[in-house]
């Protein structure tokens, strides 16, 4: 069954309807046969697997939404559909045309696991939930946006609705955007994931976050077993504490631990790029084709992930930083409190003095109240990719690249607790920009995520904050807490020197207009002499790589290219 939908709605009424042309190229895009293809008398068209047609003169398409109940039409069409968005379960994307109001609604779930994309163009509104689909649609290649491709290599996502292609917006997770013929509005129909005030769910025997994530279990999987993975590094799955919990309600014991380099193989770059239609700024999604791989070849065609698990339950490393960290503020003269960190973090800390650890971890210690308090040192870490830029590339960028993520925070933000702004920052960020789960169901294997189940984060959220800090701190301080696992050697396991030679060729790098050539030459030949490369190194060879590849796949598309320039 096909799982994508995308769509065409005029905005203007004197407008010409889409030509069968258009039509026809929207079906192949997605593989839609004729009877999931509607046209509007209006000059709408939707593709979808079923359409809906409305009553009051309209269609409905949704994508992820499939043996669940689609809503009522009466409330979707209605002034306000936010009630009606909010109780659908699951991931989901959907578009409907309001034919009594002329206007066009798009909706994504509140965790963003179904992604849509829009574009305003020549009087009218083109979506898809892929953006290939949406250029096939348009008719034309998107270009670059450096701002949302900074926010990326810096943030790690863009600040949605901006996306990393020039022109092309996303449906951010919560809401739902009203077109018509004036302009988008953007409104929210579900509270952030980790809003401390959030009701707690009903206790059951279980308690609050235990009794939920099973019934979250048992809505994904309808069986006593599954196969159950870590989503964010395999190799650890029968390790942190989220895999632990998720395997001992599954009742099954999970899969054998891998050494997740040996799952990647040259093209696994690739297919994650083309899977996220985004350069990758960590090699999760990587591994994630690796271990898709590897399910398939066991006949395995659904997965239970604990993605996000040790998020959710407080048991990350940056739940730990942040213990650390607050009380490294309070203290600002202690010696032990900042030595804590060397376990959190060995690959960079180990047999360093204060000077480095105050480097990498002492942003933001005069102001420990900042919103963003909790992703400074990581994101002052990755802001140094812009070293790499073409000058005129950074002479354009926004100086300060969190404005743009305050000003879309809630307006209370400040209000909440350390814990709870760290944690939605993280996952808000995380969603937006990896999307877990992407990379295997582009490779046809269903995914289920109980851990980003919205009871279940809600139950989260209702935990007091400070006993979740003060094991975090327990933890660091025993040694036993998360740490930041080194990437190895090589810079990106399983790429190849192939692969390597031809997304670095300095022609490539040159043509996608944002990494200054010399400047990325530099940093190669001191990885082909084998130097010594900082974590920092790595990430900006997997950035830089990953770019060439993204560029190659979504910005030239040859269907879409006159004859000459396919050759």
């Amino acid at each position: 069954m096909m799982a994508d939908i995308a769509g065409i709605a005029l905005l203007q009424r004197h407008l010409a309807p889409p030509r069968a042309e258009e039509l026809a190229r929207m079906a192949a895009v997605l593989g839609g046969a004729e009877e999931s293809l509607v046209a509007g008398a209006t000059g709408t068209a939707a593709l979808g697997s079923p359409v809906y047609r409305l009553e009051r003169g309209g269609w409905l398409v949704v994508a992820g939404a499939a043996g669940r109940p689609v809503p009522d039409e009466e409330g979707l069409l209605s002034p306000e559909p936010g009630p009606t968005l909010a109780r659908l379960a699951g991931p989901f994307a959907l578009a409907a045309w309001d034919g009594s109001r002329g206007r066009l609604i798009l909706a994504s779930d509140r965790q963003g696991g179904e992604t849509l994309y829009y574009a305003l163009a020549r009087g009218r509104v083109c979506f898809a939930t892929r953006v290939g689909a949406l250029q096939e649609v348009l008719g034309e290649v998107a270009g670059m946006d450096p701002v949302g491709m900074d926010q990326l290599f810096t943030l790690g996502a863009p600040v949605a609705p901006r996306t990393v292609f020039e022109g092309i917006e996303r449906v951010p997770p919560g809401c739902w955007v009203e077109i018509d013929a004036r302009h988008p509005v953007l409104h929210r129909f579900a509270s952030p994931a980790f809003r401390p005030e959030e009701d707690p769910p009903a206790e059951g025997a279980g308690g609050g976050l235990e009794y939920c994530l099973e019934a979250a279990l048992e809505r994904s999987t309808g069986a006593e077993s599954a196969s159950v993975a870590l989503g964010a590094d395999p190799e650890t799955a029968l390790e942190e504490p989220a895999g632990a919990a998720l395997l001992r309600l599954a009742g099954t014991p999970g899969p054998a631990r891998v050494e997740s380099g040996a799952w990647m193989e040259a093209g696994d770059l690739e297919v994650a790029v083309r899977a996220l239609e985004s350069p990758l700024v960590s090699l999760a999604p990587v591994q994630e084709g690796g271990l898709g791989r590897h399910l398939r070849s066991q006949g395995r065609g659904r997965v239970v992930t604990t993605a996000g698990g040790s998020l959710v339950s407080g048991e990350s490393r940056l739940v730990a930083e942040l213990a650390v960290r607050r009380g490294w503020a309070r203290q600002p003269d202690s010696i032990g409190r900042p030595r804590l960190l060397d376990a959190l973090d060995p690959e960079r800390l180990a047999g360093t003095g204060p000077e480095w650890r105050r480097a990498l971890y002492g942003q933001g210690l005069d102001s420990p109240d900042a919103v963003t308090f909790s992703h400074l040192p990581r994101w002052d870490q990755n802001a140094r990719i812009r070293a790499l830029y073409l000058p005129g590339v950074r002479e354009a960028l926004p100086e300060d690249p969190l404005e743009e993520l305050e000003q879309g925070l809630p307006g209370d933000f400040a209000l909440w607790p350390g814990l709870h702004r760290a944690l939605h920052l993280e996952l808000t960020l995380w969603l937006g920009g990896r999307r877990p789960g992407s990379v295997l169901a582009a490779m046809g294997i269903v995914v289920e995520s109980p851990w980003l189940d919205p009871d279940v984060v809600a139950a989260a959220a209702a935990r007091p904050h400070a006993p979740v800090l003060r094991r975090a701190l327990h933890r660091a301080r025993r040694g036993t807490g998360p740490s930041r696992t080194g990437s190895g050697v090589a810079p990106l396991p399983g790429a190849g020197e192939a692969t390597l030679g031809r997304y670095l060729d300095p022609g490539l790098v040159e043509v996608t207009g944002l990494f200054d050539p010399d400047r990325v030459g530099r940093l190669v030949m001191r990885w082909r002499r084998g130097c010594r490369l900082t974590p920092a190194d790595r990430r900006a060879l997997l950035v830089v790589v990953t770019t060439g590849i993204w560029a190659r796949h979504c910005l030239e598309r040859p269907s879409l290219l006159p004859t000459e320039a396919r050759a």
